[in-house]
């Protein structure tokens, strides 16, 4: 965890990898930077469901979403009244940071009602009753020990049991090390699901300076208009998997065959 030599950021960094950032600035405490921005993948994903399902009436909280993956909690100032978030998140020390408001104030001011489950989310997310989740998002792939059973074929089983009708399926894969779409191309594929990918990279010098950073996000659902205003946003495209790409599952996975090497 540190600043910007100027003073304009507070990063949460683990080893290599930078899990989240929030702007010093109050005025713009609220809003989610680096690879979270509004104007990125994650914002275009969160606006598509919330397009799709404008937020209960009630005290049920009937459109929910689970996050897989706390880091700095920006994701949770995308909330708004009728919504009710989950976060999983493994490591305690995560979650003692997010949580502590001399670091980070994401969740503090946008979401002091969130849900950290702590522990393994696939083993979490057992618990979350079939089909009540409209958005359920994979952030816990940005680091250099990537979570493989989290993407094979019947940890997508479980995920797809759990999303709502028309619900949608995210995963941040941004990573400096491994190229995962591949792989998740190969899953959704085998599952029979629609999947798009955002490849935001060409971040210019002012929204750099303005906390954006480069990201890549997939999404799937059951069907094309499942994606809602992903589905004719051009810049979400279809992704498949090469030709002879192995399915991973439980008992299969190969790191080597999704290494950069250059």
């Amino acid at each position: 965890m540190g600043n910007d030599q100027s003073a304009k950021y507070r990063y949460l960094i683990h080893g290599g990898t930078l899990h989240g950032s929030q702007s010093l600035n109050p005025a713009r405490s609220r809003e989610p930077l680096a690879y979270y921005t509004n104007s990125g993948p994650a914002g275009s994903i969160v606006h598509a469901m919330q397009a799709k399902t404008p937020g209960a009436q009630s005290s049920d909280h009937s459109t929910r979403w689970s996050v897989v993956g706390l880091g700095a909690g920006a994701m949770a100032c995308y909330l708004k009244p009728g919504e009710a978030l989950t976060y999983y998140e493994i490591d305690p020390a995560v979650t003692s940071i997010a949580s502590d408001t001399s670091y980070f104030t994401f969740l503090s001011q946008c979401a002091p009602a969130a849900k950290i489950v702590p522990g393994d989310a696939r083993l979490k997310l057992r618990d979350a009753e079939d089909g009540s989740q409209n958005l359920i998002v994979l952030d816990a792939f940005s680091g250099d020990m990537i979570p493989m059973h989290l993407i094979t074929r019947e940890a997508l089983a479980l995920y797809i049991r759990k999303l709502a009708p028309g619900g949608i399926l995210a995963f941040h894969i941004t990573n400096k090390f491994v190229r995962l779409a591949p792989t998740l191309s190969a899953l959704a594929s085998d599952a029979g699901l629609v999947c798009l990918m955002d490849d935001d990279s060409a971040v210019s010098r002012v929204q750099s300076e303005e906390g954006k950073f480069a990201s890549q996000w997939i999404v799937m659902a059951r069907s094309h208009s499942d994606l809602g205003t992903l589905g004719t946003d051009p810049h979400w495209a279809p992704v498949k998997a090469p030709t002879g790409t192995r399915v991973w599952t439980d008992d299969y996975s190969n790191l080597l065959h999704i290494i950069k090497w250059n």
